[in-house]
């Protein structure tokens, strides 16, 4: 479910930038897969984490409230809207602990892990609640327990490691509470999503450049991150993270950076993207057929011609489409700064996440 969020919000995005409809279909079939997994029982009235699996996830609500709203507002839905409400309600009710004043890893699993943390400040930093399909909560409160998330994440997670394939000692973030005795590993991925919860918090920019700062010996001169600082056992289980060239550490040292950390998970950005803010919305009106006539019928009026495509623009985006404060980059300028993902490969030709 989470996985397939994550498409979903992707498309939606991609709807939002261009202001093309022409993946609208496959939007549409992926928000009602999602409508699918929400299970209403009293029990649970949460998102099960597959078409067979029972279990409710914090992550993938979060993946979920983010796909749903902003497909609720493009489709002016409803119907998503409810749904997205019922994840953020999850995430603010039985998803948080309030003893630990923090997230969940899931609905009746009061053990934690960084991304819950990370991610779950990120949705409360960024869902907008006077516009967006938010749970009615106060925007204080919203920051208390988002600093409260970061406070316990840095508690719990915080760790330091030697990268051999840098020679460096990284500082950063492990996955999850490392048994007594191990060494916690320095995760790339989890790290960088933690760089863009501290961007996203204004009050985090001193937390925000030491961790970059100790982030730096996980990047190779290729531009890819690594998975891990080193080979790592990261829980009770013998789950093991490898120093690894890594597509997700990489990607998401690209969105905790500019111009996508403004944008990605942010309602409040999309207002700036479309240049007319995110109306709170009604049902659009159902159109009533006109009256029929008693006279004649007029011939049909010619088809109107077929515009001419439209000219790209020399800037970064279609003339005529949306607008936003902070402008992307275009595919080439993307390529020149992020070679690693244009070229197919990861360092030595490996593309493990």
């Amino acid at each position: 479910t989470g996985a397939h969020a994550w498409v979903t919000y992707a498309f939606a995005l991609f709807e939002l930038l261009t202001g093309s409809r022409e993946h609208a279909a496959t939007l549409d079939a992926l928000c009602g897969w999602l409508a699918a997994r929400y299970d209403n029982s009293t029990d649970k009235e949460c998102f099960v984490g597959g078409a067979n699996v029972a279990w409710c996830s914090t992550e993938h609500h979060i993946d979920i409230y983010f796909a749903l709203s902003l497909s609720a507002w493009l489709r002016r839905s409803d119907a998503l809207d409810s749904l997205a409400r019922a994840a953020a309600a999850a995430l603010v009710g039985p998803l948080w602990h309030a003893g630990e004043a923090r997230f969940n890893q899931g609905l009746g699993d009061s053990s934690s892990a960084l991304d819950c943390q990370t991610w779950g400040a990120l949705f409360l930093l960024g869902h907008n609640a006077t516009t967006g399909a938010a749970a009615a909560m106060p925007a204080s409160e919203r920051g208390e327990r988002a600093a409260s998330a970061l406070a316990y994440m840095h508690s719990t997670f915080y760790a330091k490691q030697q990268a051999p394939a840098t020679g460096r000692l990284a500082r950063g973030y492990a996955p999850y509470e490392a048994p007594p005795g191990q060494t916690k590993a320095v995760w790339g991925e989890g790290s960088y999503g933690a760089v863009l919860a501290f961007e996203r918090s204004a009050s985090h920019e001193a937390a925000e450049a030491d961790l970059l700062a100790g982030l730096a010996p996980l990047s190779l001169a290729s531009g890819a991150v690594l998975y891990a600082a080193n080979e790592t056992v990261v829980n009770g289980e013998g789950a093991t993270f490898f120093d690894w060239p890594s597509v997700a550490s990489t990607a998401w040292r690209v969105l905790a950076s500019a111009p996508f950390a403004s944008i990605f998970w942010n309602e409040s950005a999309y207002a700036e993207v479309n240049g007319t803010g995110m109306p709170t919305y009604t049902a659009a009106p159902t159109a009533q057929p006109p009256p029929p006539s008693l006279s004649p019928s007029p011939p049909p009026a010619p088809p109107p011609p077929v515009p001419p495509p439209p000219v790209p623009s020399p800037a970064w985006r279609r003339r005529g489409a949306h607008r936003c404060s902070r402008p992307l980059l275009p595919k080439a300028a993307l390529s020149a700064e992020w070679p690693v993902l244009f070229e197919g490969r990861l360092e030595g030709g490996d593309q493990r996440e």
